[in-house]
């Protein structure tokens, strides 16, 4: 699920998604790297986060571990939320 979607973004379709079947796993493939729209998605009930540019292996980690049940953030994504938090 990307967050930059045309007629409706990531954050409302993930909403919609949730309040129609709560136990959906969604990762979400996006550009955004800042903190506050990790939170967002994650709050909003994404099982996953991942930048765009993620290598391929690094996607199916993410998906076998959502599919296992399990949250998963890129490490991009990590080390961008850790480096902003240190300033």
């Amino acid at each position: 699920l990307d967050i930059d979607m045309p007629v409706m973004d990531g954050l409302e379709t993930l909403t919609k998604l949730k309040q129609i079947d709560n136990n959906i796993k969604v990762i979400s493939l996006t550009i955004h790297s800042e903190k506050a729209v990790i939170q967002k998605l994650m709050d909003i009930g994404a099982s996953g986060y991942l930048l765009k540019n993620v290598s391929k292996n690094e996607m199916l980690e993410a998906i076998r571990k959502v599919n296992a049940g399990k949250k998963y953030i890129c490490d991009v994504a990590t080390n961008s939320i850790l480096e902003k938090e240190k300033l």
